[in-house]
Order: structure tokens, then sequence, then C-alpha cells
């Protein structure tokens, strides 16, 4: 009966596709489904010991709401509600930013705008935390999840969790759990997290101008994506010893009240801001430096044009190209891919931001189609993606945290809780990163298949009042 369901839910599903699909250029972004799946289970560590229910019905989970967000009108008009009033809601931290730093704090946007945000958000999120709001939802979540994937109580948790705060904030509700957490379970907590964002990191990719409900919807539906990935790349081979009754009652750091509440959340806020500021100084410090030794490497054989980011885009292409983006933004698109897997994703979502912002200016001043017929070249340097379903799958394919400072960063917040388990952690940190970047892919993927601007509203326009 169990395998008569599973058939009939995929053939289901591949009926709804292709009843449904209207370009065949989508189609490409199946190639990747399949490909992404089928390169997982060739790095799976113990593939006769995959649990393949769990795998298929995470995907399908994922599915479902990728196509309630992209193809049915309530789902989008939700999460373009939802995306506006997450907008609404974080302008309140200028508030706090203008007392603080004056009229012009966004003149220094990193500094002053950004850590603004995170720690206006990382206080009402930790409050929350303090009158059991965010227990209880994420409670719930995390219940569907281990019904629907079959998976263990704390790991489901960590990845509902996940949907709402950063890797370094959701193991907290699972901390008492760590040490006695199986390799699998510590596996899928590192690739849950480093295939989600936070809430107050979403907030700032929207202030960047990326589609605020398609990144809202991204960071959703990687949940079951980063549990059915971290039990391919590394099933589970031991029975787990955490079970429901006992994560529904793990205690929380106590605080005394509310205002010990925002404030806790505010200090821990604060240190999410220095890793950021000190990360993206590093990061860019050093990107530039690759940048210019490369380029003057390649200009002695008259190449200058090649440089670091150019390299990440031909390492990257491919994947570019199986995700579904088509082949004129291909080249763009996977240097921001790159950029992100191997440096940070600020840096990425910032440029998807600009050359969103600059698109939306040549159509609204009608020059765009003359821009894309060739008939007058942008000027030298400016990086531009010509298909609207191109901003709409890398908004998709850059969600997640899988770079190496966030490795560094998960290791050294899951040591703290298991000292114990810090050599296991080590060990399985690297798959764990991997995995993590094929959930944003898969994501993408998935967007790309079921994409098609022609039956969907257009790209919601920049809110002036976040740029």
């Amino acid at each position: 009966m169990n395998r008569i369901t599973h058939i009939l839910v995929f053939l289901a599903v591949a009926l709804y596709i292709g009843l449904t699909l209207t370009r065949t250029r989508n189609l490409v972004s199946l190639i990747g489904i399949f490909t992404l799946i089928l390169l997982g289970t060739l790095g799976s560590k113990y593939p006769h010991r995959i649990r393949w229910s769990t795998v298929f019905y995470s995907f399908i989970l994922q599915f479902l709401l990728a196509t309630f967000v992209i193809r049915v009108k309530v789902g989008l008009q939700l999460f373009e509600f939802l995306g506006d009033a997450v907008v609404k809601f974080i302008d309140n931290a200028a508030a706090g930013g203008i007392f603080v730093f004056g009229k012009n704090y966004e003149d220094h946007f990193y500094v002053f705008k950004v850590t603004s945000i995170i720690i206006f958000l990382g206080a009402v999120i930790n409050t929350l935390y303090y009158f059991g709001a965010m227990q209880y939802i994420i409670g719930k979540i995390a219940w569907l999840m281990q019904k629907c994937l079959n998976t263990t109580a704390a790991e489901s948790l960590n990845a509902a969790a996940n949907i709402f705060v950063g890797m370094s904030e959701a193991p907290l509700m699972i901390m008492p759990l760590v040490p006695m957490m199986t390799t699998s379970e510590l596996h899928a907590v590192l690739v849950g997290g480093f295939a989600t964002m936070a809430g107050s990191i979403l907030a700032i990719f929207i202030s960047f101008g990326v589609p605020a409900n398609h990144l809202i919807a991204a960071s959703v539906m990687a949940a079951p994506s980063a549990l059915g990935f971290a039990k391919l790349l590394l099933p589970e081979t031991h029975k787990s010893k955490t079970s429901w009754e006992i994560v529904k009652n793990i205690p929380l750091p106590p605080q005394h009240n509310a205002i010990d509440a925002l404030m806790t959340g505010a200090g821990n806020a604060l240190k999410i801001c220095g890793y950021l500021i000190a990360n993206l100084i590093a990061f860019i410090g050093v990107l530039n430096f690759l940048d210019v030794t490369i380029s003057w490497l390649f200009n002695m054989v008259h190449h200058p044009e090649v440089n670091f980011q150019y390299l990440l885009g031909l390492l990257f292409y491919p994947f570019a190209v199986i995700i579904g983006i088509p082949f004129r933004d291909c080249l763009l698109a996977s240097k921001l891919i790159g950029i992100k897997v191997s440096l940070n994703e600020f840096i990425a979502y910032e440029e998807l931001g600009k050359i969103r912002k600059l698109r939306d200016e040549l159509i609204a001043n009608e020059t765009f189609s003359e821009y894309l017929s060739g008939n007058f070249p942008l000027p030298v340097g400016t990086r531009m993606l010509w298909d609207e379903s191109s901003i709409i799958i890398l908004t998709y394919a850059l969600c997640g945290f899988a770079n190496f400072g966030s490795m560094g960063i998960a290791l050294a917040t899951l040591s703290v809780f298991a000292p114990q388990r810090k050599r296991a952690l080590i060990k399985i940190a690297p798959r764990a990163l991997i995995g993590g970047n094929m959930v944003s892919l898969m994501t993408a993927s998935i967007a790309g298949l079921l994409y098609d601007p022609r039956n969907i509203v257009s790209i919601p326009k920049l809110n002036s009042t976040i740029i």
C-alpha cells in the first residue's frame, strides 16, 4: 500500500506538471531536479541506508509549497502580503537608527542601517520567545514535518526553527539534546542552518530590492528540502535518543521579564552584527585582491577581463544552466551563485538588488526593449539580467547561508553546546555545506520549473521606503 501511495503521488505531480506546463524551456529545470537527486545519491555515505520515503516526501512538500506560492493566486497574494507586512514592520527600525545615529544614518548602509534592522528584529524575536509565541508556531510546524517526513523530533524542530531564526539561534531550541543526537541528526541540523535564512537577515535582502514574496517563500521551502538532502547525503544508521515528549519539555534560558528578553535579544543580535561587518570587510577585501591578482596574471597573456569572478562564473555555469536560467543570463547568474558559495550571500544579493533596480528603471523609462535588442549597449561594466525569470530563479538559488564563513560560525556555535561532539561536527561539516547548496539549487530548480511570467503577476516594484 505504501508503494502504491508513493506511485500515485508521483503520478499526480507528473500529471500536474504535464497539464500546466506552458513553456518547454521550463523543462530544463526538471533536468536540474533529477541531476541534484542523482548527485546526492552518488555522494551519499550510506546509499543502501537511504530512507527514500523521507527524501521523496521532503521534495513533494517543497514542490507543493512552491506551487502554492508561484502558481496559486491566493498563495501569491498571501506571500506578497507577508512581504509587504515584513517591509512595513522592519521600517520601524528606522526610528531607533535615526535616534542613535542621526537622520543621515543610511549613508553608511551596512554599519548603521543593516545593524539597526538586525538588532530590532533580534530583540522582537527573543521577546516572542519569552511569551511562548515562537515556541508554539515552531512546534506546530515541527510536528507536521515529523509526521509527513518521518524525521526525528529534534531535527524536525530545528528545521522548523530555521524558518524564523538563524543557524546560531535555531539550535537553542534543542540545546540540551545536542550532546545525545546521532551523527545523522547533527548533519541535519547543519544542513538546515546552511539552507535557510533568519528572518532578520531576510529583511536585509528585502531592503536591497530582492522580491520579498519569493525570498520569504524560498526560506520556507528550504526547510523540508534540507531534511531530504540531509538524509540523502548522510542517512540515519542509529536509533534516535530523542522523542517528541522530551523535545516539547526543553527549558529555554530563563529571563526575568519582557524587558530582560528584549535586552537579551538586542545583545545577541549585536554579536551577529559584529560577525556580519567583520566578514563583509574581510570577504570583499579578499575578493578584490583575488580579482586584481588574477586579472594581472591574465593581462600578461592579453586577457585582462579574466578575474576571480569570471572564473567562478565558469565553474558554476553548468548549475546555472540546469536550474533553468536562460542562456544569455547564465554567465552572470553563475558568477552570483559562485560569490554566494565561496564568499558571502550578502554580496550576491546586493548585486542582484542593483540589477533589479536598474531593470525596473529601464522598464519605467520604456527603454528596456531597446537595450534588450542591442540597439543601445549598456555602459561598460554594467551588469544586467535580461529575462524576468532569471531574477526569480536566482532569488531562490541564493537563499541560504551555505558558505565557508557560515560553516565556521555554525561549528563554533554547536561546539559550545556539545564540546564532546566537536570532532564529529568538524568531520560532517563539509558534507553539510554541500547539502545546503544543493537545497538552494533544488529550490531554484522547482521555481524554474513552475514559474511563467505570462501567467503570474509581474514582480512587485521596489518599495521606495526601504531603498
